[in-house]
């Protein structure tokens, strides 16, 4: 096994969400200073759908170069945002910030699993999986205390350019490992067109996403903002058609009962989760560091979450490897036909577990039809 790439990854899938969780913590202190208040959801908004359009990207170049170069680039425009952020003067700068940041991570996401899947056999990949899946968890466990001794320390722009560094050191580390890799399987012929149209599609999805916040931010000082929600609406619109299954909107059983509880799971969890802090400073008037420990509960029961999604592969039964775990096939998401294991209702009362559960759950499936993302480039491979 290749030691220095399961670090180099690792490392860089720690720095993402390290950065990521810190700034949640650090970001009531940030707007309060800045004056940003109504561009709290904003900065939020803009790092997502930078890194919903990164991994689709990300994964695109993949296929025509390999990891290396995107993964470099990604690098480089996730130091960029840090600085930016670090030194931003207002907080559209920090929004702006942000969206690169956000380009970034999407890189590191996308491309980590690209690395497992051409650098390690079929039989270490589940290992190497876990290993990335505990880069994710790990920090979200420190994060928010590091990140509210410091705000409360040296101050907010430090969570920004305190990562400057170790982002660089990774980066470097991680891309001349990945520059050793073979070179990745030549795309079937019409994979190009499918993933420019990914990429159009997601494209769509974040314009659209971007126009629709941005115009129901303004509506209610002026009636103009309906110029920005309408278009908005339906380009994003476009976006989820093209790039959700048919039926995902009523749930149907299989694949779209996938998606929805997917997304409903993200939206309900992370939603709440990066207005926490928020509200302890606003309802409870806590330092930084009170605000950075009453998220760490929610990354506990993650924890807890995870360990509880991932049995032990049985004698006779296929395991494929998904982003964050291991787990044998036949084992879906509530709303679809099988239903969830007895252990689900007890774990959805508590917060974390019962997101991490919803969320998680579906990523590696076969007999239902999921697609298993194959290579660089997302192709997928159904009842794998």
């Amino acid at each position: 096994m290749n030691r220095l790439l399961v670090l180099g990854l690792f490392l860089a899938v720690s720095i993402a969400a390290l950065e990521a969780t810190a700034v949640i913590t650090a970001l009531p202190t940030i707007v309060d200073e800045l004056d940003g208040r109504s561009l709290y959801g904003f900065t939020l908004a803009a790092y997502m759908l930078a890194t919903l359009l990164a991994i689709v990207s990300a994964g695109r170049a993949a296929d025509r170069s390999g990891p290396a170069r995107p993964f470099a680039l990604s690098v480089l425009l996730f130091v960029i945002g840090l600085a930016v952020a670090g030194v931003a003067p207002s907080m559209p700068i920090v929004v702006l910030g942000r969206f690169l940041q956000g380009a970034g991570t999407g890189g590191f996401n996308a491309l980590a699993y690209v690395g497992v899947r051409l650098g390690f056999e079929e039989d270490r990949q589940p290992t190497v999986y876990a290993i990335l899946s505990a880069g994710w968890v790990l920090p979200s466990l420190v994060a928010p205390l590091i990140s509210g001794s410091i705000v409360e320390t040296v101050g907010w722009r430090w969570v920004f350019l305190g990562m400057l560094l170790p982002a660089v050191v990774v980066g470097l580390l991680t891309h001349r490992e990945l520059r050793k890799l073979p070179t990745p399987p030549t795309p079937p012929p019409g994979h190009g067109s499918e993933t420019s149209r990914l990429m159009r599609d997601a494209l769509a999805l974040v314009v659209g996403a971007g126009a629709l916040l941005g115009g129901l931010a303004a509506l209610p000082r002026s009636a103009l903002g309906f110029l920005l929600v309408v278009p908005g609406l339906a380009l994003a619109a476009v976006g989820l058609r093209s790039l959700f299954p048919s039926g995902w909107l009523r749930a149907r059983t299989g694949v779209p009962a996938t998606i929805s509880c997917r997304l409903l799971a993200a939206v309900a969890f992370m939603g709440v989760d990066s207005f926490v802090p928020l509200a302890a400073d606003r309802v409870h008037h806590v330092g930084a560091i009170a605000q950075g420990l009453v998220i760490i509960g929610a990354a506990l029961t993650w924890s807890v979450g995870q360990a509880a999604a991932a049995p032990a592969p049985r004698p006779g039964r296929g395991v494929h490897a998904g982003p964050d775990q291991v787990r044998p096939p036949r084992r879906r998401c509530a709303g679809s036909s099988a239903g969830p294991s007895p252990v689900d209702p007890a774990l959805g009362d508590v917060p974390g577990v019962g997101a991490r559960r919803a969320r998680d759950g579906p990523v590696v499936q076969s007999d239902d039809g999921l697609r298993h993302v194959d290579g660089a480039g997302g192709r997928g491979r159904p009842g794998e």
